[in-house]
């Protein structure tokens, strides 16, 4: 399927990957801010948010997101929003749903390349 993905990048589809680090995240999650560390949770927020506001940068009209849900879907929306700020457009359609992978064909794409990314 991943070969499927990338045949398809570029014209229909396309990705970008953000890692972190064993280090990054035992550092992030020990350190001494935000209440003693940031969650799981919180580190996803910033690394999702991180590769939203580069495609925004770049100039590309985002009309929808779609999350897999990551803790309760008002504050996952939420702070998509406050960590993207000025960038992100009033009007979009932002959501996120348990089981987003198995409903959207685009969330299930992006599942298999983080897990192919990982696991090179």
């Amino acid at each position: 399927m991943f070969e499927k993905i990338k045949e398809m990048s570029g014209k229909r589809l396309g990705w970008a990957i953000s890692s972190t680090s064993p280090e990054e995240l035992s550092n992030s999650m020990l350190a001494n801010n935000n209440g003693g560390g940031l969650n799981l949770n919180a580190l996803s927020y910033r690394s999702s948010s991180k590769l939203l506001r580069q495609v925004l940068m770049k100039g590309y009209k985002v009309k929808r997101i779609l999350l897999d849900q990551l803790g309760p879907p008002a504050l996952h929306i939420k702070m998509m929003k406050e960590q993207c700020g000025s960038l992100m457009p009033d009007d979009i359609d932002i959501r996120s749903e348990s089981k987003a992978d198995d409903k959207y064909p685009v969330v299930s794409a992006a599942s298999i390349v983080a897990k192919v990314s990982r696991d090179l």
